[in-house]
């Protein structure tokens, strides 16, 4: 290092005066003048710069050289004594050559230098271009004057064989001092692709994972165990056989997840019956939050910082067979007191508070009331929470209730990352920000598919000087899985019930009503929304087919029923599509209803003559106007008789039936049957596929009558004259 000050020649005389500086032989690489001659006017001064490079021969805490500036014309010369206190600078090590022997390319070998400041003067010491296969701690230090620092140098063999590798320690000024490193690398029966790994840091309530990859470089199968030092490590697999030749990943997982802890009767006496004013529900809401106390503490862990601790785990992997032969790998962990955490609530099943009656009387009857309350369950505070939506079906939406907390001194801004766009999950309502300490408010997420699916998403909820916030959201949207029957199912899986596409009314007099019940069966694993409503086509039909609810939920296996009411202002058939929707689920059914204007009715097939003059409702109960059927060869049409629910019973006869109209091929089922209030019965007329051909009939034919008499009620008899022609 070169040191440069300046010194002043100054020419009292009348006359100038050439100066010439002086340097002894053996110090002019030492110490020079610039420039090396000057000429000084009279009465005047000239400056010469003094440049001195010191050297090592030289090094002297009290050194001293004195230099003469010789005077053209002047007996003796001008002197200058130059003082400096020197010192070494190079970086001294304690020991440069090191020959490690054999060492697994694999495994790390460490080893120590002692590295001393010579110098009296305070200096920064490094190592320069470490190679990537060489770890040293510390890497860079300022080194007070003669101060002794231990070097502590892991390395891995860079290759297979001899290896030779070279280590500088450097100062700020560039003197170095060289390392030497000899070794041979040697294969191991288990090589790992990496063995020394160093984790990201851990958020205290998560876990974060890396991997290895192991090979066996042997010609046999190797049954291989690991160990780790660090319980909060797990190893996947932990043990197994590995052929020959074979690679095997190797996931290495630091989990710091809270664990709630058990609880234990703790024998307490029955509490005495408590006074009137006490006897309440404190609250609608029960919650069993779970302890919030980590797994382990990091008492052993070295702190780095106020909110963060560090530890490097050993793990170890045995040959089961040859437990002389182990392979390390280092793990480099990092804790960190989390300050932004969060916890989920979650509703359960309804739970039941016991409230004991004070008053006698009433104690006599029910010595316990159980009042029904929501639970609510408090998931443990983590800085990576996992929140299960569960299933529930498309188009539907499912709300869960997040609490970020602060535990820190200081208020924190919140943020978040943005979502994806088309993702079902949302944040209906963020956390108030900035959030104050030792604190915390209520997010709200919500879940609503529109297409069938399972579906993950990761909300990430940050502040610039605080820890991240992952709440991993998973929600599932299924097949809607509902069974519409009119019956009630026995089964507790519902498997004796099929579904029906109609629903048919009892036949109902007009002005009257009637009503039946509809099931509704929820197969999924997941509760639905079910709503009713009538077709677009059939709306002006709401006052003839009524059903309450029209809204209501179905909670997951199991059903609910539905009241239907057909309120019929006309005679006649009146139908209507009812339209249930239940999420993606959406199906019609028809709901048929017949009225009649009296409490027996019949319902006979479709005539094929009609007669203008009378009216449609009178046809058939005249032999002038008789029911006129046409039949073909084989064919049945049947005229039906009912009595609406809670009518009176009649009984029905056919008449005026001629033994000859058999003959050529007609046939009536039956000739006199009972009708029951509340029930129908049927009278079938058929044709036979082949008749008698005789010279005299071509067509056949036939007339004949069906007299219906009601015992209880004369307003309800009456003759059908009907009259048959084949083709």
């Amino acid at each position: 290092m070169t040191y440069k000050n300046e010194v002043t020649i100054y020419n009292n005389s009348n006359v100038s005066a050439n100066v010439d500086p002086k340097v002894p032989a053996d110090l002019r690489e030492v110490l020079a003048f610039d420039p090396p001659s000057a000429c000084i006017q009279p009465k005047s001064s000239y400056s010469f710069s003094v440049i001195f490079t010191p050297v090592d021969e030289i090094v002297d805490e009290n050194f001293s050289i004195k230099a003469n500036f010789k005077v053209k014309g002047q007996a003796l010369p001008a002197s200058l004594l130059i003082k400096a206190q020197l010192t070494h600078r190079q970086p001294e090590v304690s020991k440069n050559y090191f020959d490690l022997g054999e060492i697994f390319v694999n495994q790390e070998q460490a080893f120590s230098v002692s590295v001393k400041n010579s110098s009296k003067l305070i200096q920064t010491i490094g190592i320069l271009d470490l190679p990537q296969n060489i770890k040293v701690s510390p890497d860079v230090l300022q080194f007070l004057p003669e101060e002794e620092v231990t070097l502590n140098f892991g390395i891995v063999p860079p290759c297979l064989g001899k290896f030779s590798q070279e280590i500088v320690v450097i100062n700020e000024y560039g003197d170095k001092s060289p390392i030497i490193i000899d070794g041979v690398g040697k294969r191991p029966k288990l090589f790992f692709s990496d063995s020394q790994i160093a984790l990201p840091p851990c958020a205290v309530g998560s876990s974060i994972s890396a991997s290895t990859v192991v090979t066996n470089t042997t010609g046999r199968a190797i049954q291989f165990q690991f160990k780790s030092s660090e319980k909060l490590i797990s190893i996947s697999p932990s043990f197994g056989t590995i052929a020959p030749g074979s690679t095997l990943p190797i996931f290495f997982e630091l989990s710091t997840v809270f664990v709630p802890k058990s609880t234990e009767d703790t024998g307490k006496p029955a509490e005495q019956p408590r006074k009137k004013s006490q006897q309440r529900v404190r609250s609608k809401s029960q919650l069993s939050e779970a302890p919030q106390e980590p797994v382990t503490d990091f008492s052993s862990w070295k702190p780095i910082s106020p909110t963060a601790k560090v530890k490097t785990a050993s793990i170890t992997c045995f040959d089961r067979e040859n437990t002389d032969d182990a392979f390390l790998i280092d793990i480099n962990c990092i804790v960190v007191e989390p300050v932004l955490v969060a916890a989920c609530l979650i509703e359960s099943a309804q739970a039941s508070v016991a409230v004991k009656p004070n008053n006698v009387k009433a104690s006599k009857k029910n010595k316990e009331i159980s009042l029904p309350v929501d639970a609510v369950t408090v998931t443990p505070y983590s800085s990576k929470t996992k929140i299960d939506c569960g299933e529930i079906s498309i188009f539907h939406s499912l709300e869960r209730h997040v609490l970020i907390r602060n535990n820190s001194a200081n208020p924190v801004q919140l943020r978040m990352l943005p979502m994806n766009p088309v993702s079902p999950f949302s944040i209906v309502r963020f956390p108030c920000s900035p959030l104050p300490p030792f604190s915390e408010d209520c997010c709200l997420l919500q879940f609503k598919p529109r297409d069938y699916g399972e579906y993950q998403e990761s909300v990430v909820i940050y502040s610039e000087d605080t820890n991240r916030v992952e709440l991993d959201l998973k929600g599932m949207c299924c097949f809607t899985n509902i069974i519409i029957s009119e019956h009630e199912s026995q089964a507790a899986d519902f498997s004796d019930i099929e579904t029906i596409g109609s629903f048919w009314f009892d036949t109902t007099i007009r002005g009257e009503n009637s009503s039946k019940t509809l099931y509704l069966y929820n197969l999924g694993s997941f509760s639905l929304q079910v709503s009713l409503e009538l077709s677009d086509a059939d709306k002006e039909k709401h006052g003839v087919f009524l059903f309450h609810p029209s809204k209501f939920d179905v909670a997951a296996k199991s059903f609910t029923t539905v009241q239907l009411v057909f309120a019929p202002q006309e005679e006649g058939l009146t139908e209507a599509d009812l339209k249930i929707k239940a999420g993606g689920f959406e199906e019609k059914m028809r709901l048929i209803g017949r009225s009649s204007a009296t409490s027996v009715y019949t319902i006979i097939p479709l005539v094929d003559r009609h007669e203008e003059k009378i009216n449609p409702s009178q046809m058939g109960l005249s032999h002038e106007y008789p029911l006129l059927f046409k039949f073909t060869k084989g064919e049945t049409k049947r005229f039906m008789v009912g009595s609406v629910k809670n009518g009176p019973s009649v009984e029905c006869f056919v008449e005026k039936w001629n033994d000859y109209y058999e003959a050529i091929g007609w046939k009536v089922d039956i000739f006199r049957f009972s009708v029951p209030g509340g029930t129908e019965s049927r009278l079938s007329i058929s044709l036979k596929s082949e008749q008698e051909q005789t010279k005299d009939v071509f067509i056949p034919f036939c007339r004949f009558t069906l007299n219906i008499k009601c015992s209880s009620d004369s307003q309800n008899d009456r003759v059908y004259y009907i009259s048959c022609v084949g083709s």
